[in-house]
């Protein structure tokens, strides 16, 4: 909303200071999904959808309008395009974070090889997948599930 006011002129902004408010989302939890789920989930209705195509090829053989697709092909390819927005989501988040980080990395990398006793593990590279647990909300992309204390409940904020 600041941004909004500062494009069209009616404010000039300093210094925004933001705090740890959590504001409910219009989401719901149960569409958050995991990024491995999302995988697996993905896999499955592409096979779903070519057993529902084959089947609707099979139909309009018999059928004169070649034009219609059965409403089960419909809804899983809409959600099928849903989940590979999340996942690619989710991959150029982990991506971004991955590029933010490899300037830590390639100082810990020089400061390990600079040692000559070299004990220890070397430091390991950002991964650039994004880890099997995180999540995103098909429904709102921008909330996460959050909780304001270890005394309260998860929502979508």
């Amino acid at each position: 909303m600041l941004l909004l006011a500062r494009e069209s002129g009616l404010l000039r902004l300093g210094t925004v200071s933001i705090d740890g408010t959590k504001i409910d989302a219009n989401a719901s939890k149960i569409r958050s999904v995991r990024y491995d789920r999302a995988q697996t989930l993905r896999t499955k209705l592409a096979a779903d959808i070519a057993a529902l195509t084959a089947a609707a090829e099979a139909a309009d053989a018999e059928d004169c309008d070649p034009q219609a697709l059965p409403a089960e092909i419909a809804r899983r390819e809409a959600l099928k395009v849903k989940l590979d927005a999340a996942c690619a989501r989710l991959e150029a988040e982990a991506k971004a974070q991955a590029e933010a980080e490899r300037p830590q990395y390639e100082n810990k990398k020089a400061a390990y090889e600079a040692k000559k006793g070299r004990r220890g593990r070397p430091p390991k590279p950002p991964d650039e997948a994004p880890p099997p647990s995180r999540q995103s909300n098909m429904t709102d992309p921008e909330s996460a599930l959050m909780r304001r204390s270890d005394a309260h409940e998860y929502r979508q904020a």
